[in-house]
């Protein structure tokens, strides 16, 4: 609230009220108030109004429905950021690509166009040929199949021919993005290449470490939770984060941020009406936790679920038919659940620390203890026997092809560093695992 003061020079106490008596006007308190003077020469009115019940909760319900519509603003403005810087890359190759063709061209001409030189006249003749027999045809001050290229003079003209919308799109298809710990670092895994490109993003503090996380659409990551440091060794304790980002990968930009409960090692969550489900996580005692937490996207609101049937960390879930089938450890179960009927089933039962679970052409694949299991849609079982260490999930799967790439590993957890990684691949025909890379991150 603005605080004023009395215009009596000796008086402290503040005005309540002002009078347009003299200029500039004249600031009363409630002992020096003009309010027992003629309001026709004393023209006074209250500093002051009260903020009703009925106007706090209407101002209370706009600002909500404001803070909706500006961050949905944000994001539609990242999606058209992020296709503008597309179009201006592919825009720029392409301009540049024209003018290394008249060069080329330029250089043709150069080399054919001496005096005592033979061109051919010929339909078949090289397109160097063909412009100078043109042009001692009709010789003019300029070549006419050089005028199609735009000589640029000015950056105006520049910047108008590198925005032209040529609806093409970047995409990252073949990228698994995985932020780097205590860092403000995203490290970005081209699973062809296997090149790493680290990009920064400005955030208000460094990335924690085992996070939760889901990949909303080709664009968006969503980062959850984490710990931030091992504050005692004996019992274990850590210093834990309830961050809540939502980041735009294709400009490595900051879209919303926010504060969740504090979890650890929640591993993938799964997007499901427009929620993302996080199933347990450990406690800042390394507790397993069977709390489930949803975000909403519309609201930007955290919400509890139903509680999971036992406690789990380095959870993995997957989605098919409105269900979701969640493991983690300690717990042994692979369970089914219902988001709309907030209840879980127990469908299977592997004595393994960790387990990962993918589904992807209509085939759900639990990976586990040294074995690949594939669930066909008529239920058919097959298993493989896969020379891989027992680790988890470092981020987000992606599919490329028919087959379904992702990053297995551990980290120390005093300091946050990944410590072992392999770049995994399940192929969607054959069923079959492949190790196509260790100790990439």
């Amino acid at each position: 609230m603005s605080i004023y003061s009395c215009s009596i020079p000796s008086c402290t106490i503040p005005a309540i009220s002002i009078c347009e008596c003299t200029n500039p006007i004249f600031y009363g308190c409630g002992i020096h108030g003009h309010f027992d003077k003629s309001q026709a020469s004393h023209p006074c009115k209250k500093i002051y109004s009260e903020v009703t019940t009925s106007t706090a909760f209407n101002l209370d319900h706009i600002c909500n429905e404001y803070e909706v519509k500006i961050s949905d603003s944000l994001q539609i403005a990242s999606s058209v950021c992020s296709k503008l810087i597309s179009n201006i890359k592919a825009n720029f190759k392409k301009l540049i690509s024209e003018y290394a063709d008249l060069q080329r061209k330029i250089l043709e001409v150069r080399k054919l166009g001496k005096r005592g030189k033979s061109v051919s006249i010929l339909d078949n003749a090289t397109e160097a040929e063909k412009i100078i027999s043109k042009f001692m045809i009709n010789p003019e001050d300029n070549i006419s199949d050089w005028g199609k290229y735009k000589i640029l003079i000015t950056e105006e003209e520049v910047k108008n021919i590198i925005l032209k919308n040529t609806s093409i799109f970047v995409d990252d298809s073949t990228i698994i993005t995985i932020p780097k710990a205590r860092t403000n670092r995203l490290m970005k895994i081209d699973i062809l290449s296997y090149h790493i490109n680290e990009t920064e993003v400005q955030i208000d503090e460094d990335f924690a470490y085992a996070s939760g996380w889901c990949k909303i659409n080709t664009n968006q990551l969503f980062v959850y939770g984490g710990a931030l440091s091992c504050v005692s060794s004996r019992p274990l304790v850590f210093s834990m984060s309830g961050k809540t980002l939502i980041l735009d990968t294709s400009i490595d930009c900051l879209i919303y941020s926010g504060d969740g409960p504090l979890k650890s090692d929640m591993g993938n969550g799964i997007l499901f009406n427009n929620e993302i489900y996080f199933f347990g996580g450990f406690d800042m005692n390394t507790q397993a936790l069977d709390s489930v937490n949803k975000f909403d996207l519309n609201a930007k609101l955290w919400k509890n679920a139903a509680n999971l049937p036992t406690g789990m960390g380095y959870c993995s879930s997957a989605i098919i038919n409105s269900l979701i089938y969640i493991s983690g450890s300690p717990a042994i179960d692979v369970y089914q659940y219902s988001p709309e009927g907030d209840f879980y089933n127990s469908i299977f039962e592997f004595e393994s620390a960790y387990k990962s679970i993918f589904i992807f052409n209509k085939k759900i694949f639990i990976l586990f203890d040294g074995c690949l299991m594939c669930i066909d849609e008529s239920n058919g079982v097959s298993t493989q026997n896969v020379d891989i260490p027992n680790m988890f999930m470092l981020g987000h799967s992606t599919l490329y092809k028919s087959s379904i790439y992702f990053v297995l590993g551990k980290y120390d957890y005093m300091s946050g560093l990944i410590t072992s990684n392999s770049l995994c691949k399940i192929d969607g025909y054959t069923n079959e695992l492949q190790i196509v890379a260790n100790d990439l991150i």
